[in-house]
């Protein structure tokens, strides 16, 4: 494979595929960079994305964030609260949503919850994006229906829009609790440089 740089440079294939092939990786960096931050940026920016495929391909990077985890369908009830949120915080979903939250809310349009991201494209979208080329877009089709249904199952036995809600939260939690514990640092701050005055 080409280097990241370059993929991520869009110097040698088109956003779309580029998206592909960042999110199918499944690593959630490269080469520092974060890659939800780069494929949302992608989606809302690159001009070689049709407007009639755009809302789509923000879809395909949810939706392959979602499908990440292997261990996928345990049930929040099943633990205690500590445990659950240890396993939620490690899922490739808390870190997109890390990266939605720390925008304060300049990137919330781009966050799709687990039942809008269904991949809906019409065949003539499949085949305008695909050529017939190896194995043409029918092949395409069938790859992305699969996904369908393995969310479509997440969300039924997995307690996927539970456990997505119940990431808002900590996420949420943790950057309040980071908040007032730098507040109070700084604070602190303040007085011991009062009391070195008073020296």
């Amino acid at each position: 494979m080409r280097s990241a740089r370059t993929l991520l440079n869009r110097d040698v294939i088109g956003s779309e595929d580029l998206l592909d092939i960042l999110m199918v990786q499944q690593k959630r960096e490269i080469e520092n960079m974060d890659v939800v931050d780069v494929a949302l940026g992608i989606c809302v920016h690159a001009e070689d994305i049709p407007d009639n495929r755009r809302d789509q391909a923000l879809a395909d990077v949810w939706r392959r964030i979602y499908l990440t985890d292997e261990d996928a369908y345990w049930k929040l009830h099943e633990m205690n609260d500590i445990e659950a949120r240890e396993k939620l915080m490690h899922t490739w979903m808390a870190r997109a949503y890390s990266v939605v939250y720390a925008a304060g809310g300049t990137k919330d349009d781009w966050m799709l919850e687990p039942e809008l991201v269904k991949c809906s494209l019409k065949e003539d979208l499949f085949r305008e994006r695909f050529q017939e080329g190896a194995g043409g877009y029918r092949m395409m089709m069938q790859d992305y229906q699969k996904e369908n249904e393995e969310l479509e199952k997440r969300i039924r036995q997995g307690d996927l829009v539970k456990k997505w809600k119940r990431v808002k939260e900590i996420v949420a939690e943790n950057a309040r609790e980071a908040k007032r514990d730098l507040a109070a640092s700084l604070q602190g701050g303040d007085v011991e440089m009062e009391e070195d005055e008073d020296l």
